[in-house]
């Protein structure tokens, strides 16, 4: 897979970006730091938006910095203290500008090189500073996704910053920027001119602030009766389902927050877990999608997930800000996993047919979303479609209504979709920044998740761990 040159500059920003609020709030720094935030302040003022000398109500980000040669001590963290420290009605989001001279960015890739070839019990006697004395168990794991990942994690950790803005070099200005994010996000954003590396950073801050994660779930009064759902063989698929994808390289080990850290006591500022992706399947006689559950609100490793994992939706709430959750006779309310809008929007938007036994059900029978990205396709098999183009100048963030809407609009222009005797039955889109949403039609005597599994068996679509950061080019398979 070839990763395409984007001019960034020369793609337009978001037409749905509004104006944002920010902050820069004085941190460590130096003399590049100070350069890039002054004029980045410079950008956000001439292009509408409105910076602060002090935070308030209003508030959407806050913007610090740190040199490299340092790390942020727990006090320190706008993450964590930000509201309390301005005495904040709410938790605005923090981005950290980090500082990395070439040398300072070698020396911590050294710490990755020396975890890749280390078996895991030797890995976790690792030491590295700024983290929790567990921090290299979690560097270790996220190496299986990608070099950048691990150095992503370090950064955040020594940060305690889950944004970051990377800046790598020894001259006046980076070599490059480096945009990371929680899941997936570790863009390179190359250095041509100071106009257009202040634009690129602008409009990706811009972009993040004006989405809003679609969590706001309502949870049914009327219940599901208990027989119905203890006897539904759906809730098992998904079991036998998490097992073979796990095979294929879309699930990982959970990320470790307070492993990463070294201390508990996060609060509501970031979960003190993350498992990696979801699946989903839509069951007709339960009248809704079966899915995974999230792993933030408790430990869900999405690898080996028990039938207490999944949960029961059954639609998306007025405004798109969470979906219906299936109430179920003597269990505790469970919420789906933060992509649930993304998946039932996709649904919706990809049309509905009808059963010969007069039964409507959507086109889309089952959903798959992990942390990945495709090394290649047999497109006589599987159909690859695309998001608008500026999002892969300007990533979104996952468990956003921006990205749910985009996603499921994606879908709904799907040659596959709209006609039901085209061989294709695998359709997929790739989220840069993020990962990658799979989706199977119905097909007539197989199990939910099937197409998908053939599809992965025979090599019509194979998976490779590096998330692309930008739009892709597939090779012929």
């Amino acid at each position: 897979m070839t990763i395409l040159p984007l001019p960034v500059q020369k793609i337009k920003l978001h037409d749905w970006l509004q104006p944002v609020t920010i902050c820069f709030v004085a941190g460590a720094s130096n003399a590049r730091l100070a350069r890039v935030t002054s004029q980045l302040a410079d950008w956000f003022t001439d292009n509408g938006h409105h910076v602060q000398a002090e935070p308030d109500a209003t508030t959407d980000l806050l913007i610090t910095t740190m040199p490299g040669a340092i790390a942020i001590d727990r006090d320190g963290a706008l993450l964590l203290n930000g509201k309390r420290r301005f005495k904040l009605p709410h938790r605005p989001q923090v981005l950290t500008f980090v500082d990395l001279t070439t040398a300072q960015f070698v020396e911590r890739q050294g710490y990755i090189d020396a975890l890749r070839d280390l078996p895991y019990e030797a890995a976790k006697t690792v030491e590295i500073p700024g983290l929790g004395a567990h921090g290299s168990e979690v560097i270790h794991q996220q190496l299986q996704r990608h070099d950048l990942v691990g150095m992503a994690r370090i950064l955040q950790g020594q940060a305690i910053s889950i944004r970051i803005m990377g800046l790598i070099g020894d001259a006046d200005w980076p070599d490059y920027g480096l945009h990371i994010d929680l899941a997936g996000a570790y863009a390179k954003i190359p250095f041509h001119n100071p106009t257009d590396f202040i634009e690129n950073l602008g409009g990706r801050i811009a972009t993040f602030l004006n989405t809003v994660d679609v969590k706001d779930h309502i949870y049914l009064d009327e219940q599901l009766a208990a027989a119905r759902w203890n006897t539904s063989e759906t809730p098992n698929d998904l079991v036998r389902a998490g097992k073979t994808f796990t095979e294929y390289g879309f699930f990982t080990d959970p990320v470790d927050v307070v492993k990463l850290l070294g201390f508990r006591g996060l609060g509501d500022a970031i979960a003190a877990q993350y498992s990696e992706g979801c699946y989903a399947t839509y069951d007709p006689d339960l009248g809704g999608l079966v899915t995974t559950a999230t792993g933030s609100a408790k430990f869900v490793d999405k690898r080996a997930i028990k039938r207490s994992d999944t949960t029961l939706i059954t639609g998306v709430k007025a405004g798109r800000m969470g979906a219906l959750v299936q109430s179920i006779e003597g269990r505790e309310q469970i919420a789906p996993s933060v992509e649930a809008v993304e998946l039932f929007g996709v649904c919706e938007h990809a049309g509905t047919e009808q059963t010969a036994a007069g039964v409507m059900r959507p086109k889309v029978r089952s959903l798959l979303h992990g942390h990945v990205g495709v090394a290649s396709y047999d497109a006589a098999h599987v159909e690859c479609v695309v998001l608008d183009k500026s999002f892969y100048a300007y990533p979104v963030s996952c468990g956003t209504n921006i990205l749910a809407n985009a996603t499921a609009a994606a879908f709904a222009a799907a040659e596959a979709l709209e006609d039901t005797n085209d061989p294709r039955t695998v359709i997929f889109v790739e989220q840069p920044c993020h990962g990658i949403v799979v989706v199977e039609r119905w097909v007539a005597g197989k199990r939910p998740f099937q197409e998908i599994e053939e599809a992965l068996t025979n090599g019509w679509l194979v998976m490779q761990s590096h998330v692309p950061q930008s739009l892709s080019e597939y090779p012929d398979p």
